[in-house]
Protein backbone atom coordinates (compact mmCIF):
# COMPACT_ATOMS: atom_id res chain seq x y z
CA UNK A 1 0.00 0.00 0.00
CA UNK A 2 2.71 2.22 1.29
CA UNK A 3 4.41 1.32 -2.18
CA UNK A 4 2.09 2.50 -4.56
CA UNK A 5 1.32 5.84 -2.32
CA UNK A 6 4.79 6.86 -3.01
CA UNK A 7 4.74 5.30 -6.66
CA UNK A 8 2.08 7.45 -7.25
CA UNK A 9 2.98 10.80 -5.58
CA UNK A 10 6.31 10.35 -7.68
CA UNK A 11 4.32 9.90 -10.67
CA UNK A 12 2.44 13.46 -9.96
CA UNK A 13 5.41 14.99 -9.13
CA UNK A 14 7.51 13.78 -12.10
CA UNK A 15 4.22 14.89 -14.54
CA UNK A 16 4.43 18.94 -13.30
CA UNK A 17 8.15 18.76 -13.85
CA UNK A 18 8.13 16.94 -17.59
CA UNK A 19 4.91 19.58 -18.21
CA UNK A 20 7.07 22.54 -18.06
CA UNK A 21 9.40 20.99 -20.41
CA UNK A 22 6.52 20.21 -22.55
CA UNK A 23 7.65 17.05 -23.08
CA UNK A 24 6.29 13.08 -22.31
CA UNK A 25 6.82 10.98 -19.38
CA UNK A 26 8.90 8.07 -20.54
CA UNK A 27 10.21 4.86 -18.75
CA UNK A 28 14.01 5.45 -18.89
CA UNK A 29 15.19 1.46 -19.22
CA UNK A 30 12.71 1.29 -22.21
CA UNK A 31 13.58 1.49 -25.83
CA UNK A 32 10.48 3.58 -26.93
CA UNK A 33 11.03 6.62 -23.84
CA UNK A 34 14.85 6.54 -24.91
CA UNK A 35 13.91 7.63 -28.57
CA UNK A 36 11.76 9.91 -27.37
CA UNK A 37 14.10 11.36 -24.89
CA UNK A 38 16.33 11.97 -27.80
CA UNK A 39 13.49 12.96 -30.61
CA UNK A 40 10.63 14.30 -28.16
CA UNK A 41 8.43 11.68 -30.35
CA UNK A 42 9.22 8.14 -31.21
CA UNK A 43 9.22 7.31 -35.38
CA UNK A 44 8.89 11.45 -35.04
CA UNK A 45 10.62 11.27 -38.82
CA UNK A 46 8.06 8.75 -39.88
CA UNK A 47 4.68 10.42 -38.27
CA UNK A 48 5.79 14.06 -39.46
CA UNK A 49 5.83 12.41 -43.14
CA UNK A 50 2.00 10.82 -42.96
CA UNK A 51 0.91 14.40 -41.33
CA UNK A 52 1.86 16.09 -44.23
CA UNK A 53 -0.39 13.44 -46.57
CA UNK A 54 -3.37 13.98 -43.89
CA UNK A 55 -6.70 16.29 -45.46
CA UNK A 56 -9.19 18.15 -43.30
CA UNK A 57 -11.96 15.87 -43.65
CA UNK A 58 -9.38 13.17 -41.78
CA UNK A 59 -8.73 15.71 -38.97
CA UNK A 60 -11.87 16.30 -38.47
CA UNK A 61 -13.23 12.93 -37.31
CA UNK A 62 -11.76 10.57 -35.18
CA UNK A 63 -8.15 9.08 -35.08
CA UNK A 64 -7.77 5.47 -33.16
CA UNK A 65 -4.63 4.51 -31.68
CA UNK A 66 -4.36 0.74 -30.92
CA UNK A 67 -1.32 -0.04 -28.86
CA UNK A 68 -0.48 3.34 -27.77
CA UNK A 69 1.88 2.77 -25.67
CA UNK A 70 3.05 5.60 -23.36
CA UNK A 71 1.03 7.99 -26.06
CA UNK A 72 3.53 9.23 -28.25
CA UNK A 73 1.23 9.14 -31.61
CA UNK A 74 -1.90 10.20 -29.65
CA UNK A 75 -0.17 13.23 -28.48
CA UNK A 76 1.85 14.15 -31.65
CA UNK A 77 -1.60 14.31 -33.08
CA UNK A 78 -3.73 15.74 -30.52
CA UNK A 79 -4.06 18.92 -32.30
CA UNK A 80 -4.67 18.00 -35.32
CA UNK A 81 -7.37 15.34 -34.72
CA UNK A 82 -11.07 16.40 -33.40
CA UNK A 83 -11.24 13.40 -31.30
CA UNK A 84 -8.81 10.24 -30.37
CA UNK A 85 -9.61 7.16 -28.43
CA UNK A 86 -6.45 5.12 -27.41
CA UNK A 87 -5.96 1.97 -26.57
CA UNK A 88 -3.32 0.26 -24.03
CA UNK A 89 -3.81 -3.08 -22.49
CA UNK A 90 -0.71 -2.84 -20.28
CA UNK A 91 -1.43 -1.76 -16.66
CA UNK A 92 1.70 -0.25 -16.00
CA UNK A 93 2.10 1.28 -19.34
CA UNK A 94 -1.60 2.66 -19.07
CA UNK A 95 -0.74 4.86 -15.63
CA UNK A 96 2.09 6.95 -17.79
CA UNK A 97 -0.67 7.12 -20.90
CA UNK A 98 -3.25 8.63 -18.57
CA UNK A 99 -0.89 11.14 -16.96
CA UNK A 100 0.93 12.04 -19.93
CA UNK A 101 -3.03 12.52 -21.94
CA UNK A 102 -5.10 13.84 -19.12
CA UNK A 103 -5.08 17.30 -19.81
CA UNK A 104 -5.77 17.04 -23.16
CA UNK A 105 -10.25 16.71 -23.64
CA UNK A 106 -9.99 15.38 -27.16
CA UNK A 107 -8.06 12.56 -25.93
CA UNK A 108 -10.06 9.37 -24.50
CA UNK A 109 -7.89 6.29 -23.13
CA UNK A 110 -8.45 2.79 -22.50
CA UNK A 111 -6.90 0.05 -20.57
CA UNK A 112 -7.37 -2.55 -22.61
CA UNK A 113 -7.03 -4.09 -25.97
CA UNK A 114 -9.15 -5.07 -29.02
CA UNK A 115 -10.20 -8.46 -30.49
CA UNK A 116 -13.38 -10.24 -31.87
CA UNK A 117 -14.29 -11.16 -28.37
CA UNK A 118 -13.87 -10.07 -24.56
CA UNK A 119 -11.45 -12.04 -22.59
CA UNK A 120 -8.68 -12.04 -20.25
CA UNK A 121 -5.01 -13.19 -20.73
CA UNK A 122 -1.68 -13.27 -19.57
CA UNK A 123 1.16 -11.20 -21.64
CA UNK A 124 4.92 -11.62 -20.99
CA UNK A 125 6.23 -7.88 -21.16
CA UNK A 126 9.92 -6.98 -21.50
CA UNK A 127 11.99 -4.91 -19.36
CA UNK A 128 13.94 -3.29 -21.78
CA UNK A 129 10.70 -2.77 -24.39
CA UNK A 130 7.09 -2.80 -23.47
CA UNK A 131 6.42 -2.23 -27.16
CA UNK A 132 7.74 -6.10 -27.37
CA UNK A 133 4.53 -7.37 -25.26
CA UNK A 134 3.16 -10.97 -26.40
CA UNK A 135 1.22 -13.79 -24.86
CA UNK A 136 4.32 -15.85 -24.47
CA UNK A 137 6.42 -17.76 -21.37
CA UNK A 138 8.55 -15.65 -18.84
CA UNK A 139 11.68 -15.49 -19.76
CA UNK A 140 14.33 -13.74 -17.67
CA UNK A 141 14.10 -9.89 -19.10
CA UNK A 142 10.25 -9.94 -19.15
CA UNK A 143 7.51 -9.93 -16.18
CA UNK A 144 4.01 -11.43 -16.51
CA UNK A 145 1.14 -9.38 -16.44
CA UNK A 146 -2.93 -10.07 -16.77
CA UNK A 147 -4.24 -8.02 -19.66
CA UNK A 148 -8.51 -7.53 -20.57
CA UNK A 149 -9.39 -7.61 -24.62
CA UNK A 150 -12.79 -6.36 -25.37
CA UNK A 151 -14.33 -5.90 -29.11
CA UNK A 152 -14.50 -2.08 -30.69
CA UNK A 153 -17.29 -2.74 -32.57
CA UNK A 154 -19.40 -3.53 -29.37
CA UNK A 155 -18.35 -0.22 -27.28
CA UNK A 156 -17.44 2.68 -29.88
CA UNK A 157 -19.34 4.23 -32.53
CA UNK A 158 -17.31 6.96 -33.88
CA UNK A 159 -16.73 7.91 -37.73
CA UNK A 160 -13.18 6.48 -37.41
CA UNK A 161 -11.05 8.63 -39.91
CA UNK A 162 -7.28 6.91 -39.40
CA UNK A 163 -6.55 3.84 -37.39
CA UNK A 164 -2.58 3.26 -36.03
CA UNK A 165 -2.10 -0.60 -35.36
CA UNK A 166 0.60 -1.26 -33.70
CA UNK A 167 0.39 -4.78 -31.59
CA UNK A 168 3.01 -6.86 -32.89
CA UNK A 169 1.42 -9.30 -34.74
CA UNK A 170 -1.97 -9.24 -33.62
CA UNK A 171 -2.92 -6.89 -36.18
CA UNK A 172 -5.76 -8.96 -37.70
CA UNK A 173 -7.47 -9.58 -34.42
CA UNK A 174 -7.45 -5.40 -34.44
CA UNK A 175 -9.34 -5.95 -37.46
CA UNK A 176 -11.94 -8.31 -36.27
CA UNK A 177 -12.69 -6.22 -33.68
CA UNK A 178 -13.31 -3.02 -35.68
CA UNK A 179 -14.28 -4.52 -38.64
CA UNK A 180 -18.07 -3.03 -39.02
CA UNK A 181 -16.22 0.32 -37.74
CA UNK A 182 -13.71 0.01 -40.67
CA UNK A 183 -16.02 -1.57 -43.55
CA UNK A 184 -18.78 1.25 -42.92
CA UNK A 185 -15.76 4.37 -42.40
CA UNK A 186 -12.89 3.10 -44.73
CA UNK A 187 -10.28 4.82 -42.61
CA UNK A 188 -6.53 5.44 -43.72
CA UNK A 189 -5.16 2.60 -41.91
CA UNK A 190 -1.39 2.22 -40.41
CA UNK A 191 0.09 -1.00 -39.47
CA UNK A 192 3.28 -2.45 -39.10
CA UNK A 193 4.33 -5.66 -41.00
CA UNK A 194 7.02 -8.21 -39.45
CA UNK A 195 9.22 -10.18 -41.03
CA UNK A 196 6.74 -13.21 -40.65
CA UNK A 197 5.92 -14.03 -44.38
CA UNK A 198 2.45 -16.11 -43.40
CA UNK A 199 0.88 -13.84 -41.11
CA UNK A 200 2.02 -10.86 -43.94
CA UNK A 201 -0.03 -12.39 -46.78
CA UNK A 202 -2.78 -13.06 -44.31
CA UNK A 203 -2.72 -9.54 -42.96
CA UNK A 204 -2.79 -8.07 -46.78
CA UNK A 205 -5.47 -10.54 -47.76
CA UNK A 206 -7.59 -9.05 -45.11
CA UNK A 207 -6.94 -5.94 -45.96
CA UNK A 208 -7.60 -6.39 -49.87
CA UNK A 209 -10.76 -8.44 -48.92
CA UNK A 210 -12.05 -5.34 -47.37
CA UNK A 211 -11.14 -2.95 -49.95
CA UNK A 212 -7.81 -1.52 -49.35
CA UNK A 213 -5.83 -1.72 -52.38
CA UNK A 214 -3.50 1.01 -52.18
CA UNK A 215 -0.16 0.73 -49.64
CA UNK A 216 2.48 3.22 -49.29
CA UNK A 217 5.81 3.29 -47.07
CA UNK A 218 7.91 6.31 -46.07
CA UNK A 219 10.67 6.97 -48.66
CA UNK A 220 13.89 7.47 -47.36
CA UNK A 221 17.19 8.00 -48.06
CA UNK A 222 19.41 5.40 -46.29
CA UNK A 223 23.53 6.16 -45.40
CA UNK A 224 26.08 4.46 -43.56
CA UNK A 225 24.75 3.56 -39.77
CA UNK A 226 28.71 4.52 -38.71
CA UNK A 227 28.12 8.11 -40.44
CA UNK A 228 25.36 9.37 -38.02
CA UNK A 229 25.66 13.13 -38.73
CA UNK A 230 24.81 12.41 -42.29
CA UNK A 231 22.13 9.83 -41.81
CA UNK A 232 20.56 12.09 -38.69
CA UNK A 233 20.02 15.26 -41.22
CA UNK A 234 19.45 13.23 -44.67
CA UNK A 235 18.81 9.58 -43.48
CA UNK A 236 15.02 10.74 -42.47
CA UNK A 237 12.07 9.75 -44.69
CA UNK A 238 11.33 12.50 -47.41
CA UNK A 239 7.90 11.44 -48.53
CA UNK A 240 5.36 8.71 -49.00
CA UNK A 241 6.00 5.80 -51.83
CA UNK A 242 3.77 3.11 -53.42
CA UNK A 243 4.69 -0.82 -52.41
CA UNK A 244 3.18 -3.65 -54.24
CA UNK A 245 1.40 -6.30 -52.88
CA UNK A 246 4.34 -8.77 -53.55
CA UNK A 247 7.14 -6.14 -52.81
CA UNK A 248 5.91 -6.51 -49.63
CA UNK A 249 5.40 -10.45 -49.34
CA UNK A 250 8.71 -10.68 -51.28
CA UNK A 251 10.86 -8.42 -49.00
CA UNK A 252 12.74 -9.22 -46.00
CA UNK A 253 12.59 -5.88 -44.69
CA UNK A 254 10.55 -5.22 -40.91
CA UNK A 255 8.13 -2.19 -41.82
CA UNK A 256 7.52 0.10 -38.90
CA UNK A 257 4.83 1.43 -40.58
CA UNK A 258 2.83 0.79 -43.84
CA UNK A 259 0.10 2.96 -44.86
CA UNK A 260 -3.26 1.51 -46.72
CA UNK A 261 -6.47 3.19 -48.13
CA UNK A 262 -9.13 2.49 -49.77
CA UNK A 263 -10.10 4.18 -53.34
CA UNK A 264 -13.70 3.90 -52.34
CA UNK A 265 -13.30 5.74 -49.23
CA UNK A 266 -13.98 9.59 -48.20
CA UNK A 267 -10.35 9.62 -46.52
CA UNK A 268 -7.55 9.36 -48.69
CA UNK A 269 -3.93 10.49 -48.08
CA UNK A 270 -2.55 13.61 -50.46
CA UNK A 271 -0.13 11.27 -52.85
Amino acid sequence: MLKNILKDFFLTNLQKEIKKSNSQIIILNDWIGLKILVDKYYEKDEIEVLKKHFNDNIKNNTFVDVGANIGNHSLYFQKYFRRIIAFEPQKKIFKILKLNTEDFKNIKVFNYGLDSKSYFTEFSIPYSNSGMASELKKDLDSYIEKVEFKVFDNLHKDVVSYIKIDVEGNEEKVIMSMRKAIIKNLPVISFELNLDQDLRKKIIETFNSMGYNKFFVSEKYFFPRNIRFIKRFFGKPKKLKPISVSEMLSSNKNYSLVHTYSEKSNFKLNV
